[in-house]
């Protein structure tokens, strides 16, 4: 197999891996949400606004291209146009090299960009602006080649098409058109060195640059080449001067600061190199998150040799590792690749060429914002070590060191070279593992940030799925982001009516209750599967009249492409009023919605701060079975899930009138249940206060229910459930003489009538259902009238 094809190969799996990471992976800048939001909204002005008042001619078209980009964020569409835009540029960067510098130099420049050096992503070019830097830089890169193209061949129209092509990429950020401009110029002088010589031929200034040269008739095209490229360049220059005098900017990011090389250096070095593996050595790559929930910040630091032990995807990291020593060992050693040989092909002086261009790649895309105060400040003052261009400038560190690189194949002996090719590659074999686990890490963090805007997708299909009206969304984790993507409260509302054409308003910082009666959701999300999988619930507030607490009457639940598993793993959980801990699974639940991914649970009596939907189940009570005897004061309960009951489980003094004991209480068999509770030296009176609820009130009916109990003939207790009612309290008093002789309380437990619910229809439980019990708590009383008449009260106390 050709030489050239293997090590391309390679380069292409690099690329697969590089590409996997940044798809769909979502607005990563404030910058963005806000373009975002304008695209959905049909806002067309924005590009316009854009240039008028930052002065900025290039974005009339760059403008253009960030708007388009962002219409389709989120979409597959959206990614194709993303991800694919980065290809173009990254193939047509690497083959352009190839023309100028030769087969090795690319292909080295290509294994080392896509391995060490492409590693920027909050903010930058890699991840934002889809559509922006990488098309218009494909545009230059397909001006440059027409440029070559027309020297070898003198089609004038090859040469118009250069121009043409050229004057729409220097519509681009100032340090890059400054960048392009000077690369442009370039090109036409190596063009003449290109057709001058065979790559095999020895080098001689005379040759290319002398006035008998410039003479002769073919030199007429670089001529006509340097005059035609020199025109656009001027000609876009000028019409950026004139637009910046008729429109002054009006962007702090735009005027100078010090110009002391002492401050520029430190901040343009620190612009174009953060985020590589190789300086993330000497300064580890950072990355400042937003805690809206926590209302504070926190700031990851990302070290490289951390990796090293890391239990991350250690598989692909490696196959990463060993790609990259292999491709930089065989580019290192080979001697012939195709038609070129380094030894001849890769002369001094194209070194030294390669050298300049790769300082200018490196150097010119941020060296404007380097000399601007703004940045300067967030440098020495914030800390902020990159900015969005950062990675096109890690382009140019990747070729100056495949230049470096390839200049160890000149070494006299062979032995030297493979130990030295040995060595080196070895060395950033290790490095490219290191950053391919870092990668995962730091994208998995942004990830779980940039989900916010899919979670709100999924939002627009939860909310006509409750029951209730919602007006307003109490969504307080919308707000969070790594510190390039924070939003302020009214982003979401504007999102939701521009990109869904929802009218919903968003309170991220407190809960109001006069928001309540307009209809009020709690929204809260999480992401699952790689964090690629968002699950999302929406829970309807309601003012709990027993409790005066504020709390969810129905929850529902989207889980986004559900694996045949995800829904029987998920568990819906929450705790009610009383303190008891309710989970049940989503496949447990009704699916609703046209896709069928949706859940849903009404009638419940939950508070939103504790509801959660995780595959995760935990223990927070141990079923320990009581001992002989109640104590005075300390509650039981009859349910085998997890409550804030501080007593043991009740259930053994309870006989076959009632089915097993479940997550939440246990159901009686029958329309009349008894039940014994033994009781160790009693007092004159007692005050017993049960928690029990009904297929009504826990919302799976619609026909009231009422619960009596009976001591021997006496009704000590009543209550009527309706639909949703939840768990009530039964509270009564008990003299000693009611006691049986042993000193246990013996009651029944009534109920109108039991429920079969599959002959209802209400679920497939085939079971009769009548009381559902609990727990209780017996305490002292005094036995006097205003506290016999207190009705029904807390549980626990």
């Amino acid at each position: 197999m050709n030489r050239t094809l293997v090590c391309c190969l390679g380069t292409a799996v690099l690329l697969l891996f590089f590409c996997h990471r940044i798809w769909s992976l979502g607005p990563t800048h404030t910058d963005d949400a806000a373009w975002l939001l304008a695209a959905h909204d049909g806002d067309w002005g924005v590009i316009s606004r854009w240039a008028t008042s930052q002065g900025r001619l290039f974005a009339l078209v760059s403008g253009l291209l960030i708007y388009i980009g962002n219409y389709f964020q989120g979409s597959t569409a959206g990614s194709i146009l993303h991800v694919g835009s980065f290809l173009a540029f990254f193939v047509g960067v690497h083959a352009l090299l190839r023309v100028y510098f030769g087969v090795r130099v690319a292909l080295l420049t290509a294994a080392l960009n896509v391995a060490l050096f492409a590693i920027r992503w909050e903010g930058s070019i890699v991840t934002s602006y889809p559509l922006f830097s990488w098309t218009l830089g494909t545009v230059f890169v397909a001006a440059v080649y027409a440029g070559w193209r027309y020297y070898q061949v003198g089609r004038p129209a090859l040469l118009g098409l250069s121009c043409m092509l050229l004057l729409i990429s220097l519509n681009i950020h100032e340090g890059v058109s400054v960048l392009f401009a000077f690369l442009a110029l370039l090109a036409a002088v190596g063009n003449v060195y290109l057709a001058r010589n065979r790559p095999d031929t020895p080098f001689s200034w005379r040759t290319y640059f002398s006035w008998s040269a410039l003479s002769r008739s073919t030199d007429r095209r670089f001529v006509r080449q340097m005059s035609a490229t020199a025109g656009v360049v001027g000609l876009y220059f000028l019409g950026y001067a004139v637009w910046r005098l008729v429109y002054p900017s009006e962007y702090s990011g735009n005027q100078f600061g010090s110009f002391n090389p002492v401050t520029v250096v430190p901040v343009l070095l620190s612009l174009s190199a953060s985020g590589s593996v190789l300086t993330d050595l000497i300064v580890p790559y950072t990355v400042n998150f937003a805690d809206a929930v926590g209302n504070d910040g926190y700031g990851v630091v990302y070290r490289p040799l951390h990796y090293l032990s890391s239990q991350g995807n250690t598989a692909i990291a490696m196959l990463v590792g060993a790609i990259l020593a292999a491709q930089v060992f065989a580019l290192m050693t080979w001697k012939s690749l195709g038609d070129t040989c380094l030894r001849s092909a890769f002369t001094r002086p194209r070194f030294w060429c390669c050298l300049a261009v790769a300082a200018a790649i490196a150097l010119l895309p941020v060296l404007p914002v380097s000399l601007v105060g703004r940045y300067q400040q967030q440098f020495y003052e914030l800390k902020v070590r990159s900015y969005a261009f950062t990675p096109l400038c890690h382009f140019g560190w990747a070729l100056g060191l495949a230049a470096v690189l390839g200049q160890l194949y000149h070494l006299r002996h062979r032995w030297p070279r493979q130990v030295a090719a040995a060595v080196v590659s070895a060395g950033l074999g290790i490095l490219g593992y290191c950053a391919s686990l870092k990668n995962d890490a730091v994208v998995a963090d942004i990830r779980r940030e940039t989900s916010r805007w899919t979670a709100m997708h999924h939002l627009a299909t939860l909310l006509p799925e409750l029951d209730h009206t919602i007006a307003t969304v109490h969504a307080p984790r919308l707000r969070s982001g790594s510190w390039f993507s924070v939003v302020d409260d009214g982003y979401w509302s504007r999102y939701m009516q521009a990109r869904h054409g929802r009218s919903v308003h968003f309170e991220n910082q407190s809960v109001s209750r006069d928001a309540i009666a307009g209809g009020l959701a709690y929204v809260d999300y999480t992401t699952a599967r790689g964090n690629t999988q968002p699950v999302v619930f929406a829970a309807a507030l309601d003012l709990d009249s027993q409790s005066d607490q504020i709390i969810a009457r129905e929850i529902a639940v989207s889980l986004a492409d559900p694996d045949p598993s995800d829904l029987a793993q998920y568990r819906l959980s929450y705790r009610d009023p009383e303190g008891a801990n309710i989970a049940c699974r989503l496949s447990q639940l009704a699916p609703e919605g046209e896709t069928g991914t949706i859940r849903a649970q009404r009638g419940v009596r939950a508070i939103p701060s504790s509801i959660r939907v995780s595959r995760d189940s935990y223990v927070s009570a141990l079923n320990v079975e009581c001992g002989d005897y109640v104590s005075l004061g300390r509650p039981v309960r009859f349910c085998l899930g997890s409550s804030q009951y501080q007593g043991d489980l009740a259930t053994r003094w309870l006989g076959d009138q009632w089915h097993p004991p479940e997550v939440a209480g246990i159901w009686s068999k029958q329309a009349a249940t008894p039940i014994r509770i033994p009781l160790a030296d009693p007092p004159a009176w007692v005050s017993v206060t049960l928690s029990a609820s009904t297929l009504t009130g826990i919302g799976w009916s619609d026909q009231p229910q009422t619960v009596t109990v009976q001591i021997g003939s006496r009704v000590a207790a009543t209550k009527t459930f309706a639909r949703g009612d939840g768990y009530g309290s039964l509270r009564f008093d008990v003299n000693r003489e009611e006691l049986a002789a042993d000193g246990s309380l013996q009651m029944s437990l009534l109920i109108d009538d039991v429920i079969n619910p599959a002959k209802r229809g209400v679920s497939n439980d085939t079971r009769d259902l009548g009381v559902y019990l609990q727990g209780l708590v017996i305490e002292r009383s005094d036995g006097s009238p205003a506290h016999t008449a207190a009705g029904a009260g807390e549980l626990t106390r």
